[in-house]
């Protein structure tokens, strides 16, 4: 496991960026080895989590009578993450550096969330489908927010589809965790209240908004976003 961290640090100065940036120990400190193993994202991995549980929270804080409600993950939860492997292949493994090339990450994340929203477009028109008669302007708005917070992770992990899989695959199960309980369209826009801040905070301070357009030529390389 030292092997591996020293490994992994020699490469990220090679990269410009040095260790402290994203989490690792530089060889003068006293090293412990777990705390190397997955520093690139080991602070944003529960993210989706504590974003459900504050979204959980504010519904308790503005409607004490109901309790919150800890659900199950069934067959289904596991059959739509398989769902979400092919998704992010797509979206994060394709269509996110293909964007890059011309734009920042700002306005990359924006054009993918929308996109991403609309193509959930018949699971809001077909009945009996779980989105069925729900707000689908709250949903885009909410896949544009999960868009920039999943730009932010994948350019923090050196473009890993696997890490931005895993991170939506979160999403979903923390979701049905914590808001199982919650009426479908009171939850969505919890969700983007919840989101929506967090989204903001990464746009300004990790992606910055004063850039939401790149001179063209340039690709936005994974290892050199801005470190939040």
């Amino acid at each position: 496991m030292e092997g591996w961290c020293e490994t992994s640090a020699d490469r990220l100065l090679r990269s410009g960026l040095s260790p402290r940036q994203v989490g690792c120990e530089t060889p003068a400190e006293p090293r412990r080895p777990l705390a190397c193993r997955d520093a690139l994202v080991r602070d944003r991995a529960g993210l989706p989590t504590v974003l459900s549980l504050a979204a959980a929270g504010v519904h308790y804080l503005f409607d004490g009578s109901r309790p919150l409600q800890i659900g199950a993950v069934s067959v289904f939860d596991f059959i739509v993450f398989v769902l979400v492997v092919g998704e992010e292949l797509g979206w994060r493994g394709y269509a996110l550096p293909l964007l890059l090339e011309q734009r920042s990450a700002v306005t990359s994340s924006l054009i993918l969330g929308v996109l991403w929203g609309l193509w959930h477009l018949p699971t809001f028109l077909v009945p009996g489908t779980p989105q069925y008669g729900l707000s689908l302007p709250a949903f885009v708005l909410l896949t544009v927010e999960y868009s920039i917070l999943m730009t932010w992770v994948y350019l923090h992990t050196k473009g890993s589809v696997l890490i931005a899989t895993l991170f939506h695959g979160a999403i979903n199960l923390s979701q049905g965790l914590f808001l199982g309980g919650i009426e479908g369209a009171t939850r969505y826009w919890l969700l983007c209240v919840v989101h929506g801040v967090a989204a903001f905070v990464v746009a300004a301070f990790a992606l910055g908004l004063n850039s939401l357009r790149k001179p063209a030529g340039r690709r936005e390389a994974p290892l050199q976003a801005e470190d939040a």
